[in-house]
């Protein structure tokens, strides 16, 4: 592996090459926190005494390109940040410091072609038509997504930045316009230079490979340590394209993103890659996750585990947002067990269940076969849970992990079956004892007054009347709760603990 680490400048960075985004990295997604931060060390820079440092870069080069491994973020918010100060020297009439912030953004190549010193492709053509280019830019309807939301942010935050920094001098009363041109002339002039002034560590290879190892290496801290930028890196590395249009495999991360990502459920996609390996592979703490990736993960089988990730997104997303699929009648009842894990608050449970839905969605075990399960493991969270408020320790989550893979593995209906009973059985042995959910199911109450358990309290008197009425189907969210003894009598009303508790409710149609 040869290493060439050398500091820069900003603008030694912007003269000397041209920078490429790859295909895989993750969308600019700096927010104002960062953007301030970004700001402190463009205004710390004025300090004569030390060189200002803000980072490092991993790069690799790449047909006359330098590609960008580590450190996208904050080049990409350089030139965000040059492209905004260009703007507010036009804006005050200064069109040839104008012209020349721009020749850092966009000059000529060797063969006399114009380019943009950093190109990348999840923004485009935003990043280029709306911030990057300059004079008369066409108007270009364009789709905004989270990407170019954060770019919009953070030009308009370090535009306004500059402007406020102009906005004394502008204000003062007792220097002729000239003056106060010149002043104004010399704050841009001056921060154009702290930006251009601030160094960066350039850690630089000739292979891809180390660039990408030097990435994982260094990035022990903040967002880059996110198991799924690191995932990202690992396809990039070994799922080669043979040209841009024919990039599948960053099509099926992207679409694994998107799927996981416009969730209304708020989903996080390190928690989908640490399950979907709980429910297939191998029981792993998410800290150790990625490691486990690599040390289990080659050859055609890389290409094998990127498509598994995009088939079960859906699935995934399925789980936690129940009304992303249409359900036939009869599968109201695993839905409703589905809504239950999401009310109890509880996701141990969830690689076993995606391996169950996965199976089932494939055709290797019928639905008579997946609702009574998930209806045990509704009741086991129930109690456990819901009611009893246990802790779920570690050896739940390896209990759920181990029966997930050991269906996934089962290579027959009768051996899947055999993996379905043995996890009921476990169930049942780690169960609440009787006494301790009578003490604790008594301290279930509602009242106007006391509202917290309105959700739950639902979902037991519905229970009930299941119980009570098997066949019958109704919509029990239209329904109202209601107390046996009023809560406003005419005589002395019972205490809440009496009136709220579950003997004295009843559901009633509005």
């Amino acid at each position: 592996m040869h290493i060439q680490s050398v500091d820069r400048d900003v603008r030694e960075l912007l003269a000397s090459n041209f920078y490429r985004i790859p295909r895989f990295q993750r969308p600019y997604s700096w927010d104002l926190e960062n953007i301030e931060e970004f700001w402190s060390d463009v205004a710390g820079a004025q300090r004569a005494d030390a060189d200002y440092f803000i980072g490092s870069m991993v790069v690799y080069s790449e047909r006359g390109d330098i590609n960008i491994v580590d450190g996208q973020q904050r080049l990409t918010t350089i030139a965000i940040a040059i492209c905004a100060l260009r703007d507010v020297f036009e804006q005050e009439g200064f069109h040839q410091l104008a012209l020349g912030a721009q020749s850092l953004i966009e000059r000529n190549t060797e063969d006399n072609v114009t380019r943009y010193v950093v190109s990348t492709e999840s923004s485009y053509p935003y990043f280029q038509n709306r911030v990057l280019s300059f004079g008369n830019r066409p108007v270009l309807n364009l789709q905004v997504g989270p990407e170019e939301e954060n770019i919009q942010v953070a030009y308009d935050s370090l535009k306004t930045n500059i402007a406020g920094a102009i906005a004394p001098v502008k204000a003062k009363e007792r220097v002729t316009d000239d003056e106060r041109r010149q002043q104004i002339e010399q704050t841009l002039v001056g921060i154009r230079n702290r930006i251009l002034s601030l160094k960066l560590i350039l850690i630089r290879l000739t292979d891809e490979d180390d660039a990408y190892v030097i990435f994982e290496t260094i990035n022990t801290r903040g967002k880059d340590l996110s198991v799924s930028d690191l995932l990202r890196n690992f396809f990039t590395r070994h799922l080669r394209a043979p040209n841009l249009q024919a990039d599948t495999a960053k099509i099926q991360w992207q679409n694994v993103l998107h799927v996981i990502n416009q969730s209304s459920a708020e989903l996080v996609v390190d928690t989908y890659l640490h399950h979907h390996w709980l429910s297939r592979h191998s029981y792993v703490t998410l800290k150790e996750l990625f490691k486990k990736i690599k040390d289990e993960i080659h050859g055609a089988g890389i290409q094998g585990y990127l498509d598994e990730l995009e088939r079960d997104a859906a699935t995934y997303r399925l789980i936690h947002e129940t009304t992303y699929a249409t359900w036939q009648p009869h599968e109201v009842s695993i839905q409703s067990s589905l809504k239950a894990f999401l009310l109890f608050r509880v996701r141990q449970q969830t690689p076993f269940v995606l391996t169950l839905l996965r199976d089932y969605k494939a055709g290797h075990l019928k639905f008579r076969q997946v609702a009574p399960v998930l209806r045990s493991l509704e009741s086991f969270h129930f109690l456990f849970n819901a009611v009893t408020q246990q802790r779920s320790s570690g050896g739940i989550s390896m209990m759920f992990a181990s029966s997930a893979i050991q269906l996934d593995q089962a290579d027959s209906s009768q051996r899947k079956q055999v993996a379905l009973r043995e996890l009921v059985t476990k169930l049942r042995q780690r169960v609440p004892l009787f006494d301790v959910v009578r003490v604790n199911f008594r301290e279930i109450i509602f009242t106007n007054t006391f509202t917290k358990n309105r959700s739950l309290v639902r979902y037991i008197l519905s229970r009930f009347d299941e119980a009570a009425r098997p066949g019958v189907t109704l919509d029990y969210s239209t329904m109202t709760i209601e107390h046996l003894c009023p809560q406003n009598p005419d005589g002395q009303p019972l205490p809440d603990n009496i009136l709220g508790m579950m003997g004295n409710l009843i559901l009633a149609e509005c």
